[in-house]
């Protein structure tokens, strides 16, 4: 999900190479878009209009998977952002993916849910609180497509449902239990400083920190004209530390 472009294009370019069998690219963009992306598949979704903070986030999120979905071939649908980019070799992510069938969804703590989702019309023992960045297995995005409605019902008026509507759909349609990983990180972010900060270089000093703090796969909040190191050293860098 971007804005008006993929900000560090090359980076993913590289990451992708060679893996055109293994990840195709979806995008939906706020504004017109150009992707040069030329290792793997690329699909521009049509735009829909979008508002931060609005039941459209979610909107976005369920079109893009009806795209996903056509492809039969497809069993884990990874939701990222333009100031994304990995840290993990994209081998390693490929074999995690597929390796591990629950979704990730990240969730937070149980005092965060209320009271901004006091108005969620669903029972409240199903509403959660999570990071709009999750991976989902195909039976649990196939669920939410066909639940759309329902979620737009029941996330009228309140706000920032991207954040709570897949999560709690889920949960209400199939539980947690062992079918979705609530507590793995997938997309790091930094929080010191109580939002999300933004990186100003791609450096392996960075990615090292990245790497020593989360299990994730990939990381956002970089600046589209950040410094950054030689591509092909960063990339050998991550395949060097692709451990847990």
């Amino acid at each position: 999900m971007v804005y008006d472009q993929l900000d560090h294009e090359r980076i993913w370019d590289e990451w992708l190479a060679g893996h055109a069998d293994k990840f195709h690219v979806f995008v939906h963009s706020k504004h017109p878009v150009r992707i040069g992306l030329k290792s793997v598949p690329v699909t521009v979704v049509p735009s829909i209009p979008t508002e931060w903070g609005k039941f459209s986030m979610v909107e976005a999120q369920v079109h893009l998977l009806n795209h996903a979905l056509d492809r039969h071939s497809a069993m884990k649908f990874v939701f990222l952002s333009n100031s994304c980019i990995p840290v993990k070799s994209a081998d390693y992510v490929y074999d995690q993916l597929i390796a591990d069938y629950p979704s990730n969804i990240l969730l937070s703590p149980a005092a965060q849910v209320h009271p901004r989702y006091n108005d969620v019309h669903l029972p409240p023992e199903h509403v959660v609180k999570h990071s709009q960045w999750t991976i989902l297995n195909r039976p649990h995005a196939s669920y939410v497509t066909m639940h759309l409605e329902t979620m737009r019902k029941a996330y009228k008026d309140v706000i920032i449902p991207d954040e709570s509507a897949f999560g709690t759909i889920i949960k209400m349609g199939y539980g947690f239990d062992r079918q979705v990983d609530t507590i793995t990180p997938t997309t790091a972010v930094d929080w010191e400083h109580g939002d999300p900060s933004y990186y100003h270089d791609i450096s392996a000093n960075t990615l090292a920190n990245i790497i020593h703090h989360t299990p994730s796969m990939f990381a956002r909040k970089f600046y589209p004209h950040c410094t950054v190191d030689d591509t092909k050293s960063l990339l050998g860098f991550l395949a060097l530390h692709d451990v847990l």
